[in-house]
């Protein structure tokens, strides 16, 4: 586990190095564009992040879990790469053509004063989706090769600085909204080719038509795999987007709205920067002991993995939630709402986070199917749940509909797991992460918020979040180490005495 506990510390500074850079984007974004706007381009990004799930049709998965059964000369791994990469190529190109074809359909299901934005950036979706599917599947392949924090930064801060770089230059003019948009659909293209040339100097990477190299039962075997990911996928992200996607044609404000829900969803996907961190750092190594049938090991990483996750998954929400008041008043005019917003997606994100690796352990099992007859259940309850609350209560409805979705969906496979594995991410240490994150939560929460202080702009608001923000830690990290929840945290404060580095 000190492997995946360092993996993870270093995904971890990358990818809040990422965060830091969105957050400057998102703030920024609500200066420079309009709501209407920023509610266009988030939209796009999220039609395309959807579609890249589909084009992939599982290709993803297989080079995430099949690439680590091949050997340094095994040419079965050249193979599999070859059809991972043609896959979302013929797949995008296929689905163009009824994309096109419904134009008009799919353009008039949005507001009326969004259509025109939408029709003029429609072609482009394809294109960014293409991008999106070559990043996913090289993103996964890195991450496989035990180079998540390489992945990490390609994914999470190169791409950020592309679009700093796009706004600023939007910001003084430079180019045109016209040009700003077909710009951030051009920087999704930066990330897959640096990862393309990591990739090619990991062991026996490159590209083969040797099809016979498999066999025709491990041709079935990789179909029935990849269909059952991709089905799950597409079903995990559809639950993950779709009142993102339904509110643009649902709600009374549209792509308006949009651009106030998306500051809310970028503000929540701060909370699980360190639980992607740590269950990237993990599936290699969880994935390698079910191969080799180390159920010792497979149970013990699933567990010590649960309580880290839970521990990582209170810092974040109590950093987040005690913070909230002030980092909401930096947004321009018209984000009040935010805050609430946040709130109510934090709560869902938080059950998702406590029930551990149970996604990711039923994944790689024999159970693997479960996942996606339990995924297309709360698909249909997520899209039910959006089309009655989004026209009467908005983006509000929106959350709580995102709410619901995962708090039933994480319950479902807790409970399944324990039946068929008698596994559960919870240990009788547990609550002395809960004992601890309350404690941490009233001395955050009661500390007084300080005032804005001469002319200073900001200043106050960022004194208040650094002080706040340190009580927190500062108490939450005492009664840690007070109370030993986790004995890899321990190990690792004990390496960092000894070694003086952290990791």
């Amino acid at each position: 586990m000190g492997i995946v506990f360092r993996q993870s510390v270093k995904t971890t500074i990358v990818t809040f190095t990422g965060a830091a850079l969105g957050a400057l984007i998102v703030v920024a974004s609500t200066y420079v564009l309009s709501k209407q706007g920023y509610g266009l381009t988030r939209n796009l990004t999220v039609e395309g992040s959807l579609m890249n799930f589909v084009v992939l049709l599982g290709s993803s998965s297989l080079a995430y879990t099949f690439t680590q059964r091949y050997g340094s000369h095994d040419p079965r791994k050249k193979v599999l790469i070859t059809i991972c990469t043609f896959i979302p190529l013929a797949t995008t190109i296929l689905l163009t053509i009824p994309y096109v074809l419904f134009r008009e359909t799919i353009v008039g299901l949005y507001q009326p004063a969004d259509r025109e934005f939408v029709n003029t950036y429609y072609l482009w979706l394809p294109l960014l989706v293409l991008f999106w599917s070559f990043m996913s599947f090289l993103d996964l392949y890195l991450i496989s090769q035990f180079k998540v924090a390489v992945s990490a930064f390609m994914r999470e801060v190169l791409l950020r600085l592309c679009n700093i770089v796009i706004l600023v230059l939007y910001y003084y003019k430079v180019i045109s909204f016209h040009d700003f948009v077909i710009g951030t659909v051009l920087t999704y293209a930066i990330p897959p080719l640096v990862m393309l040339l990591i990739a090619r100097r990991t062991d026996n990477f490159g590209l083969s038509t040797n099809w016979k190299a498999f066999s025709r039962e491990e041709y079935k075997e990789m179909v029935h795999y990849a269909w059952y990911h991709l089905l799950f996928g597409i079903s995990q992200n559809v639950m993950g987007y779709v009142d993102s996607l339904m509110l643009a044609p649902l709600a009374k404000e549209g792509m308006g709205s949009v651009g106030v829900y998306s500051v809310a969803i970028y503000i929540t996907t701060l909370m699980v920067i360190p639980y992607r961190a740590i269950t990237s750092a993990t599936y290699p190594i969880l994935n390698k002991a079910y191969i080799e049938n180390e159920e010792h090991t497979l149970k013990d990483l699933f567990h010590r993995s649960g309580i880290n996750i839970l521990i990582v998954a209170m810092a974040m929400f109590l950093l987040i939630g005690c913070n909230l008041q002030s980092a909401v008043t930096v947004l321009a005019n018209g984000y009040e709402d935010v805050s609430a917003l946040v709130l109510i997606l934090m709560i869902g994100r938080m059950v998702d986070m406590a029930s551990g690796l149970n996604n990711e352990l039923i994944s790689i099992s024999r159970l693997y199917k479960f996942n996606f007859y339990v995924s297309i259940l709360l698909v249909v309850l997520a899209i039910i749940f959006n089309r009655v609350f989004i026209p009467r209560y908005g983006f509000y409805g929106a959350a709580w509909s995102s709410t619901l979705s995962l708090v039933i969906f994480n319950i479902a496979k807790m409970i399944f797991l324990w039946k068929k594995m008698r596994l559960l991410p919870f240990t009788n240490k547990t609550w002395r992460v809960l004992v601890a994150g309350a404690m941490a939560a009233v001395a955050g929460y009661y500390l007084p918020h300080i005032n804005h202080i001469g002319d200073t702009g900001y200043t106050h608001v960022f004194i208040d979040i650094t002080l706040r923000s340190a009580i927190i830690i500062l108490v939450y990290s005492f009664l840690l180490l007070l109370l030993k929840p986790s004995a890899d945290l321990n190990k690792y404060i004990d390496n960092i005495k000894t070694n003086k580095r952290l990791f």
